[in-house]
């Protein structure tokens, strides 16, 4: 009996001290990692890996089981909430990080919060169910810019606009580690990838993040109202088949929208589409924005009207497609955009009622340089065109007839002129000979983002000199910039020292998409340039 007793005492011992080991060794293992995090220097130095960043079904049910809800984030006033992927906080410090999945749907989280996620890989498609107010939204940004990555997506909102509502998702880099992007021939709606950000509530800010490899890269539907899409850098976004939807760099409609600064640097499908079967794109803003397009840059619906859409000073490479099969759409101004295109038009006006087209350049080689598509129920809208100011450059074996509003013939510049329109404007059958340079501030201060450069190359220089100090850079201090086109591959760091900056527009890259060996769009450089400015 005692000897029986002293054995099972004896094997409890050699398990407990095992158990003891292994727990010590788990945690060493632990703080390795949470070291390392905390070293790197750079977003760009962390690296997707799916092995140790994956939490399994069953581990993420164990853990949120494991926290009550009902003890996180215990205050009355605006605090700073601090998460991380597997946190078992109260998120009250950077050493008691919550979990991001428990934080992003606590009752316990108020208007004016801000929670900052901790330096890590935050895998899966998160829903976002809390709720700002006007005046003191919930805003979610990395702890550190960009160095908290979404490998996966996030759902903003519950699709009836009830909640999600007045947040701001800013600073973060968001993409889909999955490398199955399918081939040219795979079977039409064999594939799925989440959106990167997808808004189904209204209020919703999304600011300065780098999107790249998801499906859709920014969407919104019919709650996604009084939505802004600002500052943001998206890429190849979508999958190699044949779906319409899914693929597109931003893909939104309905009401209330302002979309500008961001770059969309290529999809699968169009790189901008603001479309709906049953939704359209009304009382809108799309400013300043850069759009590289596999295809049209389109705005437009199948089956309700468009209306009160502004689309200005914009830099469009890709025919512009203004409007699409419903008949009549009502009021769009269409202003200071410069549009190069080698696709049969430069700009598509389809079935508008009251068109404002002023101050843009329409770099065509050849084909149409404008194309108006009359509404079917009265062509004495045309009345009502204000078309002028606008300048128009074909190459010299290019259309002798590139205007054409349908039902009438494709007729000269001349004759355009004679028919009332841009009288104050001009047709040269030579591409622009003076290069053009834009500067974009960033007008949400406090982020690495300085601003963003966009060059026009028409001297064919290997180097372009543009001063900087609208972006508010100090002197002695040294900067970063990326090239539009490969984000983070191709960068490069100088120090100010108050004069103009040289950009290189040759031995430029472009980003191949993750799991697929074929670019979407080709180098536009040196004919075209974007750069974002950053500090370091």
């Amino acid at each position: 009996m005692i000897n029986n007793s002293y054995c099972v005492l004896k094997r409890f011992r050699y398990y407990f001290r095992i158990i003891v080991v292994l727990f010590i060794t788990a945690s060493s293992c632990r703080q390795i990692r949470l070291w390392a995090s905390e070293k790197q220097s750079d977003f760009d130095e962390l690296k997707i890996d799916t092995k140790s960043a994956e939490l399994s079904e069953r581990s993420k049910s164990q853990l949120l089981k494991s926290v009550d809800p009902q003890d996180l984030f215990i205050h009355s006033t605006p605090s700073t909430l601090y998460a991380s992927p597997s946190g078992l906080g109260d998120g009250s410090s950077e050493n008691n990080p919550a979990s991001f999945e428990l934080a992003i749907r606590s009752g316990h989280v108020i208007p004016g919060d801000t929670i900052l996620l901790l330096d890590s890989i935050y895998k899966g498609v998160f829903q976002i169910t809390i709720m700002g107010t006007q005046d003191q939204p919930i805003i979610i940004k990395p702890l550190n810019n960009y160095k908290a990555l979404i490998d996966g997506g996030l759902i903003i909102g519950d699709l009836h606009g009830e909640k999600g509502s007045h947040i701001v998702i800013r600073d973060f880099q968001i993409t889909n580690s999955d490398t199955w992007r399918g081939t040219w021939l795979t079977v039409q709606g064999s594939i799925e990838r989440a959106p990167s950000i997808n808004v189904q509530a209204p209020y919703v800010s999304i600011i300065n993040n780098f999107i790249h490899d998801g499906g859709v890269g920014v969407c919104g539907y019919s709650a996604a109202r009084e939505c802004l899409v600002y500052g943001n850098i998206i890429w190849n976004s979508g999958w190699a088949d044949d779906v319409h939807g899914g693929a597109q760099n931003i893909y939104m409609h309905s009401s209330t929208k302002t979309i500008r600064h961001n770059v969309f640097a290529g999809a699968f499908k169009r790189s901008v589409q603001l479309h709906g079967n049953h939704g359209a794109l009304t009382e809108s803003t799309v400013s300043e924005n850069v759009a590289i397009c596999k295809e049209s840059f389109l705005v437009g619906s199948y089956n309700v009207p468009n209306h009160d859409i502004v689309i200005d000073g914009n830099h469009i490479l890709g025919w512009a497609e203004i409007g699409y099969v419903y008949d009549p759409n009502d009021n769009v101004t269409v202003s200071r955009n410069i549009i190069y295109s080698q696709s049969y038009s430069g700009i598509r006006f389809l079935r508008w009622k009251n068109i404002n087209f002023q101050g843009n350049k329409i770099i065509k080689p050849s084909n149409l340089s404008v194309d108006i598509f009359l509404p079917s129920d009265d062509s004495a809208e045309i009345a009502t065109y204000n078309i002028d100011r606008n300048q128009y450059y074909q190459l010299p074996q290019g259309y002798k007839t590139p205007f054409e509003i349908r039902k009438h013939k494709a007729i000269s510049f001349s004759d355009w002129q004679k028919e009332g329109y841009d009288i104050n404007g001009f047709f040269k059958y030579n591409f622009p000979e003076a290069n053009e340079t834009y500067v974009y501030p960033n007008e949400y201060p406090g982020d690495k983002r300085m601003g963003i450069v966009v060059i026009w190359n028409w001297e064919a220089l290997d180097n372009v000199a543009v001063s900087l100090k609208e972006l508010g850079l100090v002197e002695g201090e040294t900067y970063l910039w990326r090239n539009a086109q490969d984000p983070l591959g191709d960068i490069s760091t100088w120090t100010y020292y108050g004069k103009q900056y040289l950009f290189p527009m040759i031995e430029r890259t472009v980003a191949y998409p993750i799991g697929f060996n074929e670019l979407l769009l080709p180098n536009q450089f040196p004919l075209f340039g974007c750069f974002i400015i950053e500090r370091l």
